[in-house]
């Protein structure tokens, strides 16, 4: 087989995509770009919540309650790739949510910087819900075969730009991985 054909069939938009989600998840919740301002708010959260950090537990919760939101609305309709607005919310979202987690809290007052990086917790929330559900939506359509070669060459893609994205200097890797969404939807 042709060496083209075959990365033609490897790297395919919706492995790009999805890869650029991966990275996305990796960089924001298992990287230590983004905890900075949640370790400050540690201080400030009397619960047995307060012991795991808050861009992750509010992002998870707003997840889950914007994809039962998102669920109920494809009752009615469906799929949900056409409403044509909700991509780019979703980007929109995620990307936002991004950035008010990790370089607006350093641009506020100190005073609203904790209240900045909970809204961006929650902002990636309800975006990743919507990026989650239409890339669900979207490779639900793919075959088994397609599936797999889409989803390995979203691991080993992911994986290197989460390493790409690790030696960047952090303002510069915090603007990337908030633009990162934004790829995943195509925008």
């Amino acid at each position: 087989m042709e060496i083209h054909e075959r990365r033609r069939r490897w790297l395919t938009p919706d492995a790009l995509g999805f890869a650029a989600h991966w990275a996305w998840i990796w960089c924001v919740f298992w990287s230590n770009r983004f905890y900075d301002e949640g370790a400050a708010l540690e201080s400030l959260v009397l619960s047995p919540v307060s012991m795991l950090e808050p861009l992750w537990v509010l992002s998870l919760f707003s997840n889950v309650v914007a994809i039962a939101a998102l669920l109920l609305v494809a009752r009615v309709r469906n799929p949900l790739s056409e409403l044509r607005s909700l991509p780019v919310e979703g980007a929109a979202l995620t990307a936002l949510g991004t950035l008010c987690a990790s370089l607006v809290p350093d641009l506020v007052r100190p005073e609203a910087a904790s209240t900045v990086y909970l809204m961006g917790a929650v902002l990636t929330g309800v975006g990743s819900a919507t990026v989650v559900v239409l890339w669900g939506e979207r490779l639900t359509e793919c075959g088994p075969r397609y599936l797999a070669r889409c989803f390995v060459a979203a691991i080993f893609l992911g994986a290197a730009a989460y390493g790409l994205l690790a030696v960047l200097p952090p303002m510069a890797s915090q603007v990337a991985v908030a633009a990162l969404p934004v790829v995943s939807m195509g925008i």
